[in-house]
């Protein structure tokens, strides 16, 4: 059938059927709204549109319940982009937001902050709960081989490390903002501790802190030896300049930082 054929048959049914009408209208908001709020490389929520859903997210919460959010940025991602390009390190960036999401629960919100940082709203989740989510993001991540798409072939990406920052809150008198700035400066202090490790900073009492620290683990990953070779073999793993992929013992931590 010729397209201007097919184009008056759909016009036609419209007219004729207002469910067929509604079912349209609704298909192109939906379309229209996820080309506002969604991230086209990582799919998750743009910047712009992950505090208004946040803010939905926390209306309404008890006064008991608590909720949390992660803060996460990829270790050394520039050696990505400047060893393979763009193309390869925006592969990359969605294999971080896909295990990112298959680890977190349905309900809870994601998004791309930055270049490559990513937030997490948690909610229902105190300290003790995000810190778990956290250090499995961030495990599965070191342990996950990454597939991109090169000029010389298909290469493996060893696991990527990853700094988490992570801070909670109770009740449901929530500022998004506040949250999002205490997870950021939590991330970075993460960054300070030698990444690789998760930052726990929510100002619970010592018999708290003491908890969670108590539940600190290391993780050892072996190493890749091999010289990093600028013309990449398929379905090699190559080692990174600045360690990417050669992930350190990691480190969880809460108010301060704790060289462990």
């Amino acid at each position: 059938m010729p397209e201007g054929e097919r184009a008056s048959g759909v016009c036609a049914s419209v007219h004729t059927r207002p469910d067929l009408a509604l079912f349209v209208v609704i298909r192109t908001l939906s379309v229209l709204l996820a080309a506002t709020t969604i991230d086209r490389t990582t799919h998750v929520l743009r910047r712009d549109a992950w505090p208004p859903q946040a803010a939905a997210a926390l209306h309404g919460v008890r006064s008991h319940d608590s909720h949390a959010v992660l803060m996460l940025d990829i270790d050394n991602f520039k050696a990505v982009n400047d060893t393979y390009g763009h193309g390869p390190g925006d592969q990359v960036l969605s294999a971080v937001a896909s295990t990112i999401r298959t680890t977190v629960r349905a309900g809870d919100v994601v998004g791309r902050w930055g270049g490559d940082e990513f937030v997490v709203l948690l909610s229902g989740r105190d300290s003790h709960a995000a810190y778990d989510v956290a250090e499995r993001i961030r495990a599965r991540l070191a342990e996950r081989q990454i597939p991109i798409a090169t000029p010389s072939g298909r290469v493996m990406l060893p696991g990527l490390t990853a700094s988490i920052g992570v801070t909670s809150h109770r009740g449901g008198d929530t500022d998004v903002a506040a949250l999002l700035a205490a997870a950021d400066r939590a991330m970075y202090a993460a960054k300070q501790a030698g990444r690789n490790c998760v930052y726990v900073n929510d100002g619970r009492d010592s018999e708290q802190t003491a908890a969670i620290r108590s539940r600190r683990r290391r993780w050892r990953y072996s190493t890749v030896q091999a010289q990093f070779p600028r013309a990449v073999r398929p379905e090699t793993h190559p080692v990174l300049p600045n360690g990417l992929g050669r992930p350190v013992a990691a480190r969880s931590v809460t108010g301060h930082v704790d060289h462990c």
